[in-house]
């Protein structure tokens, strides 16, 4: 069996700042009914899916940020977690994602200004168990990716 090969730390860090920026490109045209409209009761919305991407992906960071230093941030990982969607509306989600870009921004920048070494180096992990700051990196990229991938699906659907 052949397995994927391994993405490249470079590769890893243009993923992650890639998120925000896709999102807003991909729900930048779309009103306000259509970020709403529901498909079906076993599916999100599109706000909702921004929303948990905007949630998610700083406390990602956060994480990020905190295996290196050491230490765990704490249990909540939103990007682990059942959705919390009440400030779902358009107005604040669009907020939320110009925040979640800025904050990518500067993470992607230290990111960058990690030596070699400090990638693999093994702190407590957001799931609990003992994992490196690449392999972290590589879960909330694909996590993140995951969720890209529900809103092009979710806008294909939409009604005209």
């Amino acid at each position: 069996m052949q397995t994927a090969p391994e993405t490249s730390r470079e590769d890893l860090i243009v993923l992650l700042a890639s998120v925000p920026e896709r999102a807003a490109d991909l729900t930048g045209g779309i009103d306000a009914a259509r970020l709403g409209y529901r498909h079906g009761p076993a599916f999100p919305n599109l706000q909702e899916v921004l929303h948990h991407l905007c949630q998610g992906g700083p406390t990602g960071d956060a994480w990020v940020r905190e295996l290196r230093a050491g230490h765990a941030a704490g249990d909540d990982v939103s990007w682990t977690q059942p959705w919390d969607v009440e400030d779902a509306d358009p107005e604040s989600v669009r907020a939320q994602l110009d925040d979640f870009a800025r904050l990518r921004r500067r993470t992607v920048d230290w990111l960058r200004g990690l030596p070699d070494a400090d990638w693999e180096e093994v702190g407590a992990g957001p799931e609990g168990g003992q994992e490196s700051l690449s392999e972290v990196c590589q879960q909330l990229a694909s996590h993140e990716l995951g969720h890209l991938v529900q809103l092009r699906n979710l806008i294909a659907l939409l009604p005209d």
